[in-house]
């Protein structure tokens, strides 16, 4: 069968279903630019930088316990990719 893994967060199964897209063009340069720089693949250096990215932020000092089950039991939504439109909401205070 094949039941979705109940381990895996909602980003993760988000990312799972999809493959990675960076839209943005000067990103896309950058990771080419390191990769042709030292001879592998774009793939290798983004995971680089994210090992990279949870090593410096590990030795920050970690959230308090309640604090992590808080956020595991009411996750943020996902950003939508789409900008708030503030003169539509200000309209809605009548300001």
């Amino acid at each position: 069968m094949n039941a979705p893994n109940p381990h895996l967060t909602r980003a993760e199964r988000q990312a799972l279903s999809a493959p990675l897209l960076i839209d943005d063009e000067e990103t896309v340069r950058a990771i080419a630019q390191l990769a042709d720089e030292r001879g592998t693949a774009m793939q290798e250096i983004v995971a680089l930088a994210i090992r990279d990215h949870a090593h410096r932020h590990s030795l920050a000092s970690p959230a308090p316990e309640w604090l992590r089950r808080c956020w595991n039991e009411h996750p943020l939504p996902l950003p939508s990719g789409l900008a708030a439109d503030k003169h539509f909401h200000d309209s809605l205070d009548d300001e």
